[in-house]
C-alpha cells in the first residue's frame, strides 16, 4: 500500500496544521490579543474560541487582517470566534465538483462569511436574516430572508423548491 510508505497518510498534514495553529496562537500572544473564553480545536483542522461575549466587528476585521497573511480566515458566529485555514474552503470544493461534472451550481444558502466563497459560485444565493453575512458591508449580492432562525431555513427551502421546474 503506497499511502503508508512514510507513516499514516494524514500524519504530515495533521502536524502541519497543528504547527500553523500554534503559530497563530503565538501571534495572538505576541500582539497582545486576549480572548476571554475557552479555546477548542476541531479535528486538527481549525480552532475556535467560545467567548464570554462577542468581539466587535472592528476587532474582527483587525483580527482577519492579522491572520490573513498566515493563510487563515476569521468568522464570528455569536460567541464563537473561528480561525480556519484558507485551504479549508467550501468555494474550492464546489468549484472542483462543478468543474468535474461540467455543471453550474444553481443555488446555495449560507449564513457565515466563510460561506461566501461557496455562494459566489451559485446563481441564486440565499442568506438568513440572522446570518453573519448580513453585517458585512462589502457583501450584498444575495437574497436575504424575511425570517430568522428555523423560519429562515423553511423560507430558504421554499425558495429552493420554487427554482425547480414543476411537472404538469
Amino acid at each position: 500500500m503506497s499511502c503508508c510508505r512514510s507513516g499514516p497518510p494524514d500524519f504530515k498534514a495533521k502536524e502541519s496544521r497543528n504547527l500553523r495553529a500554534r503559530r497563530i496562537a503565538g501571534l495572538f500572544q505576541k500582539e497582545g490579543y486576549i480572548f476571554n473564553g475557552v479555546i477548542k480545536q476541531a479535528e486538527n483542522l481549525f480552532f475556535y474560541y467560545i467567548l464570554e461575549k462577542p468581539i466587535s466587528l472592528n476587532e474582527k476585521l483587525l483580527l482577519g487582517e492579522a491572520v490573513s497573511e498566515y493563510g487563515w480566515r476569521v468568522s464570528q458566529q455569536g460567541r464563537k470566534l473561528y480561525f480556519i485555514p484558507k485551504a479549508i474552503s467550501k468555494g474550492a470544493a464546489i468549484e472542483y465538483i462543478c468543474g468535474r461534472e461540467g455543471k453550474e451550481a444553481a443555488a446555495g444558502a449560507g449564513d457565515a462569511v466563510l460561506d461566501w466563497d461557496f455562494l459566489q459560485h451559485c446563481r441564486h444565493r440565499f442568506v438568513p436574516a440572522h446570518g453573519e453575512l448580513v453585517a458585512e458591508p462589502s457583501i450584498n449580492d444575495f437574497t436575504l430572508t424575511i425570517n430568522k432562525g428555523v423560519l429562515a431555513g423553511e423560507e430558504i427551502v421554499r425558495k429552493f423548491i420554487s427554482l425547480v421546474p414543476q411537472e404538469v
